[in-house]
């Protein structure tokens, strides 16, 4: 989407939306790391590891249409997935497009302050210098933004 990225654990979804991209990737990598602490520790939901985590949940008195926002993620959008037959017809020019993006997002990432620009700010960025619409492309921009930092 645009820089946000969701956990499933347990069966309970976890939305982050960071400020920056900078942002995000460091939540993706403290995520990785804690996550292979738990597992080398063997720490578990339910177990004494995780008692804190009930007392700060039972202390959360915001409204629902608060918590609502809070856990929204603008960036939805509900399409019907583009035909395969489109997709079977053109997969040459969208290697093409994938190289220039990619080609074009090192550029721009090298000359931004990446503490403080946001993933949309990238990719409205890269739309502007590609001069094209890469709504389709949110996904594969934000994950080569991570293997470019």
């Amino acid at each position: 989407g645009d820089g946000g990225f969701s956990v499933t654990v347990c069966g309970r979804h976890h939305i982050f939306k960071p400020v920056s991209v900078q942002a995000m990737w460091s939540a993706l990598q403290t995520l990785h790391k804690v996550s292979s602490k738990a597992r080398e520790h063997n720490y578990f939901l339910g177990g004494v590891t995780h008692e804190w985590v009930t007392y700060y949940e039972q202390r959360i008195e915001s409204e629902r249409s608060c918590l609502n926002e809070w856990h929204a993620m603008d960036s939805l959008e509900s399409r019907r997935p583009p035909s395969p037959d489109s997709l079977r017809s053109k997969p040459c020019e969208r290697e093409a497009t994938l190289t220039l993006v990619r080609s074009s997002l090192k550029e721009i990432m090298m000359s931004v302050d990446l503490d403080e620009v946001t993933s949309k700010q990238v990719r409205t960025r890269l739309e502007e210098v590609l001069d094209m619409d890469l709504g389709e492309y949110k996904s594969f921009i934000d994950q080569e933004m991570l293997v470019i930092l």
